[in-house]
């Protein structure tokens, strides 16, 4: 049985749906509980509205399928649409007329959603997809929102010619997926696309190497920036010396939310417009970085990966929990006017690991100060000279420091771009 309405709302009190149904207009809730019988299919040639506003009007799906030609719009300010989550219901929104956005006063917990046809457009931060997001022929705008898978499945996201437009900045706001991916060691894409192809022109791959904790989840996200590299992303406020010239025109957003964090690589892929007309940029000794947010630094870790030029992508080695932070970028390994700075160091005189300062190819002794503060901010050691690593002493006293946190700054410039360097961090003395 099919029903079809010839008016311009099929707003619906109670309804139980053991068949299939299509409806050639909007298609609104205003109260009812709908049960959606195992295998049944809803076809809705308008909007998809639901305005209920109390817990028992919501749409219980068990194996069925609703499919949209219009909007998908969540007005009910208790939550969810569907009830008894995990039952495999699938909506398909599928416009291959016009544009089709998913809005509303609350997000949408989905089971499974496939998007199809026209251009899809999030007007609501934090929808949620259970199992798994499909997406055929079009492309999501995250539109400076984001949306949330739970599947650990590396399937959770299967794209089929088609992408997700994330491309927001931290000023405008990041459009981002957040894909629960707990303890399972998997490797991960992210379909990204910039929007100037007609497919994933910029896809992001995820590997964890190790397990991080059950409960964990990470944040994609990524846009370009002007010729300056700006603006920077959130809680990055200097690129500690290094030219623009020399780094290519985006930022990558990897964020991990978890008690415990895996170790992880990372596969980067850039288009051309990314590299710009930067005449100093060679694609082939590109490296990545990536921004310490506790230490305030880029140069806590010495660019890795291996780029291909041809490609236009650039796969990383194996980075450690600890090195796994938020922001990201691409630049020139040889003119990278980085220097690495240990994390801690043990001065305790038995020939290991017994100094501390900067490894650098790249700073001017000319033009170089090195400054340690204990944690009341007393100045406890200082040199102009790059080739004398504190020794764990107070300067001018035989008296070794105590174990615990100090804090260093560093001021010199690149010795090649003359661009002036200011580094402030944390290093752990143990013993």
């Amino acid at each position: 049985m099919k029903l079809y309405s010839q008016i311009s709302k099929l707003i619906i009190f109670a309804l139980i749906l053991i068949c299939n149904i299509s409806v050639s207009q909007n298609f609104v809730n205003n109260g009812a509980k709908i049960v959606i019988n195992n295998g049944a299919y809803v076809y809705v040639g308008g909007s998809f509205v639901n305005i209920a506003s109390q817990e028992d009007a919501q749409i219980d799906m068990s194996n069925s399928t609703i499919e949209v030609k219009r909007d998908w719009i969540n007005d009910n300010n208790i939550g969810e649409v569907f009830i008894n989550q995990g039952n495999q219901g699938n909506v398909i929104l599928s416009s291959n007329i016009s544009n089709q956005i998913i809005s509303g006063f609350t997000p949408t917990y989905f089971d499974n959603l496939t998007l199809k046809g026209n251009k899809k457009k999030l007007e609501v931060d934090n929808c949620k997809i259970h199992n798994i997001l499909t997406i055929e022929n079009t492309f999501l705008d995250l539109n400076k929102n984001s949306i949330h898978i739970i599947s650990n499945s590396a399937n959770a996201i299967t794209e089929i010619n088609g992408y997700i437009k994330s491309e927001t900045s931290s000023k405008d706001g990041y459009g981002l997926v957040k894909w629960n991916i707990g303890d399972k060691i998997d490797s991960y894409v992210i379909p990204f696309g910039t929007g100037n192809k007609n497919y994933s022109d910029i896809p992001l791959t995820f590997q964890t190497i190790t397990n991080g904790s059950i409960n964990g989840s990470v944040w994609f996200g990524t846009y370009p920036t002007n010729t300056y590299n700006y603006p920077y992303p959130d809680r990055v406020f200097v690129l500690n010396g290094d030219d623009p010239e020399l780094m290519i025109d985006r930022f990558w957003i990897i964020k991990p939310e978890y008690e415990t964090k895996p170790s992880i690589n990372i596969g980067f892929k850039f288009t051309d417009e990314d590299l710009g007309s930067k005449s100093k940029l060679k694609t082939e000794k590109l490296k990545a970085i990536r921004y310490n947010d506790i230490s305030n630094t880029w140069n806590d870790l010495l660019p890795i990966g291996v780029a291909d030029e041809i490609n236009k992508t650039l796969y990383t080695e194996t980075i450690e929990d600890n090195d796994f932070y938020e922001a990201w970028t691409l630049i020139n390994e040889e003119y990278v006017s980085a220097f690495y700075i240990p994390k801690s160091f043990t001065p305790n005189g038995d020939g290991k690991n017994d100094f501390f300062g900067p490894v650098s190819k790249t700073l001017d002794p000319d033009f170089y100060s090195f400054y340690i503060f204990d944690r009341w901010g007393k100045l406890i050691y200082q040199t102009d000279d790059l080739a004398k690593p504190w020794d764990g002493k107070v300067k001018n006293k035989n008296e070794t420091i105590q174990q615990g946190v100090y804090t260093y700054l560093i001021y010199s410039r690149d010795i090649t771009t003359k661009t002036r360097i200011q580094e402030c961090g944390i290093v752990t003395v143990v013993k």
